[in-house]
C-alpha cells in the first residue's frame, strides 16, 4: 500500500520538479560531495541542484545569503523597470510615484528576509539599491546629489519615504 505519497521524479533524459540538494560541510566545498543524479529504478532519476528554489526564495548549497540578496535586488530591479514609466512620470507628484514604489517595488526587495543573516555588505547593497531608485524617481543623479550636497534624508522627506532599514525592521 502506498499511503498516498508520491515522488514526481524525472526520467533519465529529463529533469523533474523534485530535486535534491547537497549542503556543504563546514570548510567543505560543493565538489566534496557526490552530486551525481540518483538512479531510483524503473528509469526514474533524482537530480542534484546547486540552487534550490522554494516559494520565491533561493537557497544556495553554502547557505550564505549573498546569492539570495543579489537575486532579490535583481527581481526588485526588474519590478522597477516594468513600472519605470509610472515611477519617472513628471506629470505625477513625487509623493505619488513614491507610493507606487512603496506598493509595487519595495515588497519584492526584502521578500524572505526573515531567514537571512545580513551583514554590513548586504545592508549596503540593499540600501544603495533603495537610494538609486529614489534618485531615479526624483530625476536626479548621484553626481547631482554630490554636486549640490543633497542629503538622502532630504530626498526621502520630499518623497515621503522612510530609509530602507525602517522597511526591513517592519518585516
Amino acid at each position: 500500500r502506498s499511503f498516498g505519497l508520491h515522488c514526481h521524479v524525472g526520467k533519465s533524459d529529463a529533469k523533474s520538479k523534485t530535486e535534491m540538494q547537497y549542503f556543504e560541510t563546514k570548510g567543505g566545498c560543493q565538489e566534496d560531495g557526490d552530486t551525481t543524479p540518483l538512479q531510483l529504478g524503473g528509469g526514474d532519476v533524482l537530480h542534484c541542484c546547486t540552487l534550490f528554489e522554494c516559494l520565491g526564495t533561493t537557497m544556495p548549497s553554502d547557505l550564505s545569503p549573498d546569492t539570495e540578496v543579489d537575486i532579490r535586488i535583481g527581481k526588485a530591479q526588474g519590478a522597477f523597470s516594468v513600472m519605470r514609466r509610472v515611477l519617472t512620470d513628471r506629470n505625477l507628484r513625487l509623493k505619488t510615484r513614491a507610493r507606487c514604489f512603496l506598493v509595487l517595488v519595495l515588497p519584492v526587495l526584502p521578500h524572505g528576509a526573515e531567514t537571512w543573516t545580513l551583514c554590513a555588505t548586504h545592508m549596503t547593497k540593499l540600501t544603495s539599491f533603495h537610494r538609486r531608485c529614489l534618485r531615479t524617481m526624483a530625476h536626479t543623479s548621484l553626481w547631482k546629489t554630490r554636486l549640490h550636497r543633497m542629503k538622502t534624508s532630504a530626498l526621502l522627506e520630499r518623497a515621503g519615504l522612510q530609509p530602507f532599514i525602517t522597511h526591513l525592521d517592519k518585516r
